[in-house]
């Protein structure tokens, strides 16, 4: 079986799982867009249906192929690489592997230094801290 490594894209418009091989070469990708749902006069995301879809997802690759690792990347998951000359705007699925792995670590040590989001906590909720 093909080994992979899965990303959760979760965009404000699109949500994607997006499978790559160990060499970082796109081998299949999912998507979805959800309507927002209206909560008080608030416009939030189903985050039910989210949940849903991406372990369906999940699951649906994981027949054909090896997850050996998910990262997860949402809205404002971006980041800047400067030089003397130029910079160029990375998204975290679409940068070398130890770059992600980077990110997610800063992540975790952001997050074991600040109070935890009141986000409700569903089971795919990575909650570091």
């Amino acid at each position: 079986m093909t080994e992979a490594i899965a990303v959760l894209d979760i965009g404000m418009t699109n949500k994607k799982v997006v499978l790559y091989s160990n060499e970082l070469a796109l081998i299949g990708e999912k998507r979805k867009v959800f309507p927002p749902l209206m909560r008080d006069g608030i416009e939030t995301h189903d985050l039910k249906a989210i949940e849903e879809w991406l372990l369906a997802s999940l699951g649906e690759f994981a027949r054909s192929f090896s997850i050996g690792a998910i990262a997860v990347t949402t809205h404002g998951a971006t980041f800047v690489c400067t030089d003397a000359v130029s910079y160029t705007h990375l998204r975290a699925h679409e940068t070398v592997l130890d770059i992600v792995c980077r990110l997610l670590l800063e992540k975790k040590n952001y997050l074991t230094h600040h109070p935890p989001s009141p986000t409700p906590q569903y089971p795919l909720t990575l909650d570091f801290s």
